[in-house]
């Protein structure tokens, strides 16, 4: 998984939601000395498309689309997430302000659009009698937090609030059918005290008591009732009410009616504040009619009722709450350096989407034990985005969320679970050794581009052995920035050359080339690809009916199918990866080629051949795949050596280098650039025609420097090497892979270089190829370090 960096990416996820920038498609740079992809400062923005499907007959392909692009942002930039000399605030970065700061007794301080302090989370002192119940107070005059008689445990009644806001006033409350008349009863059982039809007005009659202690009047009577005419002792008859309203018996609204035995109807008045959704009310405190904010037209939120019975729909949303898996705990430091480690402790969110932005207001995050805490207030997560969360306000850095000092994390066995309106979204039961890490000073890390399911496992998850540049406390962990890989091992339990089992392509071209792996405890995950650091794939060629064991072959590193569904083909245990295969020279026509896999990082390998058992019954020979090499391009005598394409501040010195034979004419080769993240995603958008004469610099082999102002800053992006005769001799990409759509690499997938450029790197800094050889296939990717534009490069030797 890619994050954006520097001007365009890194905590700029954040800053993408602050200047609520929207994603369309990726232009060019226009930035003065090179572009960068993302939301901030540039003439263009850029955004999300939707990526191509194509691949393999197998069902092999790569789904891109992403980002655009802008330029570099200005040193003082309200949304850049820094506090400049004119701002109380920026993003998450509050410079050390808190509600206790302002004023406050407490709550969540945040910080507005114009980057000023936000104090509507922050809570006073409570104060007795403004009927907002606030701090430590049960209730405050009418405000009862939703409670009732019934609810404290009697049969009815009024409930009040005590003078002092401390208590309830429950004397108005009724224990109905105890024969015993309490409170506001009027009457219990047969106990009527001393009444009859009489003694209330009628004219005759038998006075009852009704199921709620009041009395029922229903066979009480006037003599006259019936005819229209309010006579004496009688309150309404018909139509006639004698000026009496709901209001005028208690009530808020509603419609007053006349009983058959001319006594006032108040069953269609209502009263605003008893709990009860009534008459014309939307709601009644915790009574909202079965409504939601997703009835009233939101995505998401807690729907509330105000103090008029109305909807109150302020702590809904239109943004989506996260579903099962939609967000991933990512990082967790429950055992940081101190006296008391429980001050400081903090854990991280990860939103992996790439589109869709998550609201978390309402959302509840649980331990082990019974604690939890909601979130309230706004709290959004970005695509690709990152949320700290903390029991301090200044853990060593700015957290996103700063929960209750009363939920702590156990530095041995714990859980952080967090459920939204949705469910489960996602949770880590860890253990404290021996199936998840024991740390000390370090958090918990898992490894990147894991998701909701991976975290499940232990085995996922390490140490942390680096320091964020936000995180300044001495301890090592990276809160708000993505994790490192972490090194875990894995059996290769059968692995197989999948498709195609044989090719005849000119020398110099490239075909994609797929092959399967089973790694228990890791492909199994899920039916989707289950990546690991420490799972490695490549396809090589050697010689014909050669042992690639015993060396002599030539690899070229593989990387995750992104298209690849087990369950479609019958495999979910395995999954798929995928490796643009150069085609040798064709004087050593016919070669076998396959797959290999390692599952410790590369330290051993297991060979695969192509019939279906694979590498369960070993490597035969026989059963390698044929490739026929026939003349075309010609020897692959020229490479891409070094990349050079982002760096803090506007780039500088963006280009491509040439290795090659010496003596090699360049006339008629050139450079494609393809965006992997425009829309629609893999078009052309920058050709350079190459031109000169390859030196010898070192062995008879030597280098060209070509500048590339407006390269693509990524991620996934990539560059095509172009034959005279039009033909693709290497399709390379940076920061993931996607498939050509147009120009001379249309139709292939390009191969990630394994290394990047960020965008914080100081100025001079490139990608290169290392090692010793003379061709492309005998370098590896390393970067970023000290450029070398026109010179063979540090550790490499041409031969």
């Amino acid at each position: 998984m890619k994050y954006l960096s520097s001007s365009t990416r890194g905590i700029a996820g954040t800053i993408l939601l602050a200047l609520g920038v929207v994603a369309t498609a990726c232009g060019d740079d226009t930035t003065t000395g090179g572009g960068g992809e993302g939301a901030s400062g540039g003439a263009d923005t850029g955004g999300g498309g939707t990526g191509n499907n194509g691949g393999a007959p197998d069902g092999g392909s790569d789904p891109n689309g992403g980002g655009g692009e802008g330029g570099n942002p200005p040193n003082e930039v309200c949304g850049d997430g820094m506090v400049g000399d004119a701002e109380a605030c920026d993003g998450a970065d509050l410079d050390g302000h808190t509600c206790e700061t302002e004023g406050f007794a407490g709550g969540q301080l945040g910080c507005t659009d114009q980057c000023e302090l936000d104090t509507s989370q922050c809570q006073s002192e409570p104060e007795c009698g403004n009927a907002v119940v606030e701090g430590d107070e049960l209730c405050d005059g009418a405000a009862l937090g939703g409670e009732t008689c019934a609810s404290l445990g009697f049969a009815g009644g009024m409930l009040a609030c005590a003078i002092d806001c401390t208590d309830f006033d429950t004397s108005q409350c009724t224990d109905c059918g105890n024969m015993v008349i309490d409170g506001a009863e009027e009457c219990d059982e047969t106990n009527l005290n001393g009444e009859d039809c009489l003694s209330l007005g009628f004219d005759e009659g038998e006075l009852g008591c009704a199921a709620n202690c009041t009395f029922d009047t229903s066979s009480c009577a006037f003599e006259t009732c019936g005819n229209n005419t309010l006579d004496p002792n009688e309150p309404c008859d018909g139509t006639l009410l004698g000026g009496a309203t709901c209001m005028t018996q208690g009530f808020d609204a509603g419609m007053l009616t006349c009983s058959a035995n001319c006594t006032l109807d108040t069953s269609a008045c209502t009263t605003c504040g008893d709990a009860v959704a009534e008459g014309t009310e939307d709601c009644d405190g915790a009574d909202l009619a079965g409504e939601t904010c997703a009835s009233q037209g939101f995505m998401s939120g807690s729907l509330a009722c105000s103090a008029s019975c109305a909807f109150d729909t302020s702590a809904c949303s239109t943004l989506p709450a996260p579903g099962a898996g939609a967000l991933v705990i990512t990082e967790i430091m429950q055992n940081p350096t101190g006296t008391d480690t429980t001050v400081g402790e903090w854990f991280e969110i990860h939103n992996p989407s790439s589109t869709t932005t998550f609201q978390l207001a309402g959302c509840v995050v649980e331990g082990a034990a019974a604690e939890s805490f909601t979130i309230t207030g706004d709290l959004q997560i970005p695509p690709l985005g990152f949320l700290t969360f903390s029991n301090v306000a200044a853990p060593g850095f700015t957290p996103s969320y700063v929960y209750p000092g009363s939920f702590a994390l156990t530095n041995g066995a714990d859980t952080v679970r967090l459920v939204c309106e949705n469910g489960l979204v996602d949770e880590v039961l860890y253990d404290g050794g021996p199936l998840f890490p024991d740390p000390d000073g370090e958090s918990m890390n898992l490894s990147v581009g894991l998701d909701a399911t991976a975290n499940d496992n232990g085995g996922n998850w390490c140490q942390a052995t680096i320091t964020s540049p936000n995180f300044t406390t001495g301890d090592l962990g990276t809160p708000g920035f993505a994790n490192t890989a972490c090194p875990i091992d894995y059996a290769i339990g059968f692995c197989r050359l999948q498709f195609p089992t044989s090719l005849t392509q000119a020398e110099g071209t490239t075909a994609t080339v797929y092959g399967r792996v089973y790694a228990a405890g890791l492909t199994d995950q899920t039916t989707s690809n289950d990546p690991s650091p420490n799972l490695l794939g490549a396809v090589g060629y050697g010689p014909d009916g050669s042992d690639p064991a015993m060396g002599g072959w030539t690899w070229t590193a593989a990387i995750p199918n992104p298209a690849w569904n087990g369950t479609t083909f019958g495999e979910p245990n395995n999954d798929e990866y995928q490796a643009a295969l150069v085609v040798p020279p064709s004087a050593g026509s016919p070669y076998d080629y396959a797959y290999r896999f390692s599952g410790d990082g590369g330290t051993t390998w297991t060979y695969c051949d192509s019939l279906a058992p694979g590498s369960s019954d070993g490597y035969q020979t026989a059963n390698a795949g044929n490739l026929v090499s026939q003349p075309g391009v010609g020897p692959a005598n020229i490479w891409i050596n070094e990349i050079h394409y982002d760096n803090t501040g506007g780039d500088v010195d963006e280009g491509i280098e040439i290795a090659g034979v010496a003596g090699t004419d360049l006339t008629g080769y050139s450079l494609v650039f393809y965006n992997g993240q425009g829309n629609p995603v893999g078009q052309s958008y920058l050709t350079i025609a190459l031109t000169g004469t390859i030196p010898n610099q070192s062995n008879g082999f030597g280098t060209l420097w070509f500048a590339a102002a407006g390269m693509q800053n990524g991620p996934t992006d990539g560059v095509a090497l172009v034959s005279p005769a039009n033909s693709v001799m290497y399709f390379l990409c940076y920061e993931g892979t996607f498939t050509a759509t147009n120009g001379a690499a249309n139709g292939q997938t390009c191969v990630d270089v394994g290394v990047l450029e960020v965008g914080t790197e100081a100025i001079g800094l490139s990608l290169q190829l290392i090692g010793t050889g003379g061709g492309y296939a005998s370098f590896t990717w390393a970067g970023p370090v000290a450029h070398s534009r026109g010179m063979t490069n540090a550790g490499q030797t041409l031969q």
